[in-house]
């Protein structure tokens, strides 16, 4: 049979206990901010990727995304290859929905320009960074 625990023990225990459940959630609300930025990122892209025929409209968009350093990093990071998102896209894994009539040679090419795009921004940010340090 256990042995009950001192008061102060069970007292620190409880606070352990309430420590781990406040990360927990904490865990949570960062993944579920992390998959909404993921999604916005995915459909910004797809905006981009579709060619859109607005000048103006895509003008704003590239001012929008590239003047946001988080947007820029988290653009630059993600892992993905083009055929990684493809395969997304057309398995219905990704919040992303391309035009019936882009090939996959066509979203590879835009993918992977749109992919560059945000490396060179990350490396001119990371060089602006360094410099004012």
């Amino acid at each position: 049979m256990a042995k009950p625990l001192k008061e102060d023990s069970a007292i620190k225990l409880a606070n352990i206990i309430g420590k781990l459940i406040a990360d927990v959630q904490n865990l949570k609300e960062n993944i579920d901010s992390l998959t909404l930025r993921f999604n916005t990122t995915s459909q910004i892209v797809a905006v981009m990727m579709n060619d859109v025929t607005n000048p103006e409209t895509q003008k704003e968009i590239m001012l929008a995304m590239m003047s946001n350093e988080d947007f820029i990093e988290f653009s630059s990071d993600h892992p993905a290859t083009a055929e990684q998102a493809y395969d997304d896209i057309m398995s219905g894994r990704s919040p992303v929905r391309m035009p019936e009539d882009m090939s996959k040679e066509d979203f590879i090419k835009g993918f992977n320009r749109t992919k560059e795009m945000f490396s060179f921004a990350r490396h001119e940010m990371d060089l602006a960074n360094s410099e004012e340090e």
